[in-house]
């Protein structure tokens, strides 16, 4: 592989707000979704994306307000299965990262984004709407 000593593409998504970076992410849901669908049992595209999208964005949180609400409040503690997982996160980076901790944060929160994206995707295939391109500039 030759390289010329000078820049020849600059990637720059341009996110500075939390919203974008939202959209973005809801996009990567959907797209998991349907990436999961279209090609899941037959290359395994994206399948294990959309099922983590799946468990920690939509069925823990739903499972744990039910639980909550219908059984007892204590079920509600289960919802510290989200700090676990941001400390799991972190820990298993590696030990000079210096935004270890932001990353596991933002990747854990970047799941109820990503929820969100696959069930509009599951919402609108049901439905038989079409998807239109999710903006995030």
């Amino acid at each position: 592989i030759w390289r010329i000593d000078a820049e020849m593409t600059l990637h720059d998504a341009a996110m500075i707000r939390f919203g974008q970076w939202w959209k973005r992410t809801m996009r990567a849901g959907y797209a998991f979704a349907e990436g999961a669908h279209l090609h899941g049992r037959t290359h395994g595209h994206w399948v294990r994306e959309a099922r983590s999208a799946a468990l920690w964005g939509v069925a823990l949180p739903v499972l744990i307000v039910a639980a909550s609400l219908f059984w007892t409040p204590w079920a509600a503690l289960f919802a510290l299965l989200y700090p676990v997982q941001v400390m799991r996160l972190a820990l298993k980076a590696p030990a000079g990262a210096p935004i270890r901790w932001t990353r596991a944060l933002y990747l854990v929160l970047g799941k109820f984004a990503e929820g969100w994206g696959w069930l509009k995707f599951h919402a609108l295939r049901l439905s038989g709407g079409r998807g239109r391109l999710i903006e995030y500039k």
